[in-house]
């Protein structure tokens, strides 16, 4: 009580029917029909499946807030002349496997059924070169085997080359020129 006013609390009344299934895996314990505000129940995937999201799964508000089961992984394809650790058959969601190329230490980790990054030993490029008189590169990052970078010149420059280089294993491809336009 604050000043003679009274505090009014409300327990929440609204209830979650029995628990609904989810692919791929199943509650670990059912036990009632009905679940009041705030009960939990565990859940479990399937074998080469991981839970992500809430575990346990929670009724809030007359609403059953769920977990999903999420797809492992197959083998990962390394690249030939590699170190990595045993490969397993199957991975779990979220898993991680090392490799190394070379000298240089590489990490792959499963995703809902895919490798990310795809394993590959081929060297990441650097930002792009400086091209005198284009428009300035706002991304400066490292970039992937294939990828792509187009160039366009300033206002009263025109382009001698190519208009887009790729990056190829760890370089990039000649860029082109900014001349001034006559």
């Amino acid at each position: 009580m604050d000043n003679g006013h009274l505090c009014h609390c409300t327990v929440e009344k609204r209830i979650c029917g029995p628990l609904p299934p989810i692919q791929n895996g199943h509650a670990v314990s059912r036990n009632k029909n009905r679940y009041f505000h705030g009960d939990t129940v565990r859940y479990e995937c399937d074998e080469a499946f991981a839970v992500v999201g809430t575990n346990p799964a929670k009724c809030l508000h007359g609403k059953w807030d769920l977990p999903s089961c999420a797809d492992g992984c197959a083998r990962p394809k390394i690249p030939k002349n590699t170190n990595s650790d045993p490969l397993k058959s199957r991975y779990n969601y979220n898993e991680v496997v090392s490799y190394s190329c070379d000298s240089r230490q590489h990490k792959t980790k499963c995703i809902r059924g895919t490798w990310s990054p795809k394993p590959d030993c081929r060297e990441l490029c650097p930002p792009p070169p400086h091209v005198p008189n284009a428009a300035e590169i706002i991304e400066v990052r490292n970039y992937e085997n294939g990828e792509k970078m187009r160039f366009t010149c300033k206002e009263h420059f025109l382009l001698e080359g190519p208009e887009e280089i790729s990056c190829e294993d760890g370089k990039w491809e000649t860029p082109p020129r900014c001349i001034v336009e006559l």
